[in-house]
């Protein structure tokens, strides 16, 4: 099967002459709650044991492929706890196994100046792949409504486009690369339909690698798409992350000069002073994951309900009701933190991140 190239190349000129990066103004916090913390340093917890999860027997016996992304806890006895799901794709029974096989997972625990601590936001993903006995092959079923339904993109066709991945929605994906083209066939169609949100949810959902069906070329593609469309949205760290992936995979000295660029760009924006803004809903189920840039933030304009926010940084993790006009901040040292926001289907909200240097007392 030939390589796909479907998308267009988002040259880095372009791309910086247009860079849509939204400042909004500091909203008045001066009725916010803060909640705060110090800390100090912090060695992390290494693994010591790992267990691969078992292939479920009828993933096995169909020949289905995918993978789990987990974020889980590390307690002071090294043993994992408060696994939850962060993506997956494939057969049902993948998660149940991952779960099963990262409860058996084993840490020399973290260490705050040589006391021993709990580890919060560790992630890891399992692949379950059938290895030498992997089709790795698309279906020509499969391959040929991808075909259909990307021409269908092409000529701005909602209708046909919608009813074509409808009908590969109702076929049975075996493995990686098929879910990734049902995947990036929603995203287009959200794109189509001017659904940003919708398009870069179903871009986080594509795990891509090169193979038959994806070159090098169309990754790097892919990628820039991700990381505009992410912009576009004000969400910054998932823009960074595929930024971080671009120059990974660039071999060219101009088209990495102007990765730096957009990193410089990115750099001074989380630095500036003011604030970052952007919109979420529920439109997939009751959480989302927020993965902040700054360690200040408010959720505002709630329609609809927030049952509770969960905080899942490398060293902390707490869990609040949520209730109108709080304000977070959060300790810098903590580092890598994940907010865990769950609420009821088709709830919206406004996620604020402050500046860092602004005044909130």
């Amino acid at each position: 099967m030939k390589k796909l190239l479907q998308l267009s190349l988002l040259f880095i000129s372009s791309f910086l002459s247009t860079c849509p990066l939204v400042f909004a103004e500091q909203a008045n916090s001066t009725d916010k709650i803060k909640l705060s913390q110090e800390l100090n340093t912090i060695v992390n917890a290494k693994a010591v044991k790992r267990v691969s999860p078992i292939y479920p027997r009828k993933a096995a016996i169909q020949k289905i492929e995918g993978w789990v992304q987990l974020s889980y806890t590390i307690e002071k006895d090294g043993s994992v706890s408060n696994i939850s799901v962060l993506e997956h794709v494939g057969h049902k029974g993948f998660v149940s196994r991952a779960k099963q096989a990262l409860e058996q997972w084993v840490f020399d625990p973290a260490k705050e100046n040589g006391q021993v601590i709990q580890q919060f936001n560790a992630t890891v993903q399992f692949d379950f792949s059938l290895g030498e006995h992997s089709t790795n092959i698309v279906s020509s079923q499969i391959y040929q409504l991808y075909e259909k339904a990307n021409e269908a993109i092409k000529q701005n066709d909602i209708a046909e486009t919608k009813r074509l991945i409808a009908e590969m929605t109702d076929i049975r994906k075996t493995n990686r690369d098929e879910h990734n083209l049902f995947n990036i066939l929603r995203a287009d169609l959200a794109g189509l339909e001017g659904d940003s949100y919708s398009q870069l949810y179903f871009l986080n959902k594509t795990s891509i690698k090169e193979s038959n069906t994806f070159s090098g070329e169309y990754i790097k593609v892919f990628n820039e798409l991700k990381m505009q469309t992410a912009i576009q949205l004000n969400q910054i760290f998932d823009a960074q992350q595929s930024l971080t992936k671009l120059k990974e995979l660039s071999q060219d000295d101009n088209e990495l000069t102007g990765y730096n660029m957009v990193e410089q760009l990115l750099d001074d924006y989380i630095k500036s002073n003011k604030s970052i803004v952007t919109e979420e809903i529920f439109k997939k189920g009751d959480l989302i994951v927020l993965s902040l840039v700054r360690n200040t933030f408010s959720i505002d304009n709630v329609e609809g309900n927030i049952n509770k926010l969960d905080f899942r940084c490398a060293n902390q993790y707490s869990s609040y009701s949520y209730q109108k006009n709080n304000q977070w901040i959060i300790p810098q040292a903590w580092q890598e933190c994940r907010v865990f926001v769950y609420g009821d289907k088709n709830t919206s909200f406004t996620l604020t991140e402050y500046p860092f240097s602004a005044d909130k007392s």
